[in-house]
């Protein structure tokens, strides 16, 4: 996941219109908390065994 964040962040905005560039961010801002969310909430509790 890190080298595909890394291949938007320096690679992709290259080629792509601003506004384009900018909403792509946008969404990966909302993507990435709202996984990790995800994830604390039913991965880590099927860790604990609850």
């Amino acid at each position: 996941m890190g080298i595909t964040l890394m291949k938007l962040f320096f690679h992709d905005p290259a080629n792509i219109v601003s506004n384009y560039r900018i909403g792509a961010l946008i969404v990966v801002a909302v993507i990435a908390p709202g996984a990790s969310f995800l994830y604390q909430r039913f991965y880590a509790r099927q860790a604990r065994g609850e």
